[in-house]
């Protein structure tokens, strides 16, 4: 688990858009770039946090980094993404995501919440999709961006979502992940792969107020 102290990532990523023609800026110089916009750099260790890696380093077991790919089953574990879409009553349209991200990784590995397309993908014109579950398989397939532009095409928000994660399990992957998105006209949809037992939902607030949307059977209790 890194403990260098890092500012914050959806900050860092704004400054980045806003006062420099990149896209990303990764590692120590990510920092630099953050402490020059001044950013005070934060601590993410916390209590549980150190418990949880100071458990694992304990057993000396390796990452599972290092497992197969999943393609008989998915076996990652304690990783989520945080996604956002808002559309206003003017039609503007903004999309993002963070996460908490992936237990135990290899130091250097880069998820798919900053790969535009991946995590998280808007279009003024379109709408935008978020998505969550298994980053280092869904990140291969840019699905977020895929269903943006099936949207484009007249498709439905929650058959462009089908069709994306279809895509990959297609190519043979068994992983856990969800897709949710909305067009520009305020019609949403989502859709998950492999979560069947556990269930995936999403949560829509309006002018009507707060709704909690499954697109796959809710969990009996």
């Amino acid at each position: 688990m890194p403990k260098a102290r890092q500012a914050s990532d959806l900050g860092r990523a704004r400054k980045v858009m806003e006062e420099t023609q990149h896209t990303l800026i990764v590692g120590d110089d990510a920092t630099r770039f953050a402490a020059r916009m001044g950013f005070t750099e934060t601590s993410l260790t916390n209590v549980r946090s150190q418990t949880r890696w100071e458990e694992w380093a304990a057993k000396g077991e390796p990452t599972d980094a290092f497992n197969p790919e999943p393609f008989d089953k998915d076996e990652l574990r304690g990783h989520d993404t945080v996604g956002t879409i808002a559309l206003d009553a003017a039609g503007n349209l903004c999309v993002g995501c963070s996460t908490n991200g992936r237990e135990f990784k290899i130091p250097g590995r880069v998820g798919d919440s900053p790969i535009p397309g991946a995590g998280a993908y808007g279009d003024q014109e379109v709408g935008g999709a978020v998505a969550t579950g298994n980053g280092d398989v869904m990140m291969r397939f840019l699905p977020c961006y895929q269903v943006v532009e099936l949207m484009r095409q007249g498709m439905p928000p929650d058959l462009a979502c089908q069709a994306a994660l279809k895509r990959i399990t297609d190519r043979g992957y068994k992983f856990g992940g969800g897709i949710a998105a909305i067009g520009v006209d305020g019609q949403h949809g989502g859709a998950q792969a492999g979560w069947d037992d556990g269930g995936f939902s999403y949560s829509v607030r309006d002018a009507s107020g707060n709704s909690k949307i499954w697109v796959s059977p809710q969990p009996t209790r």
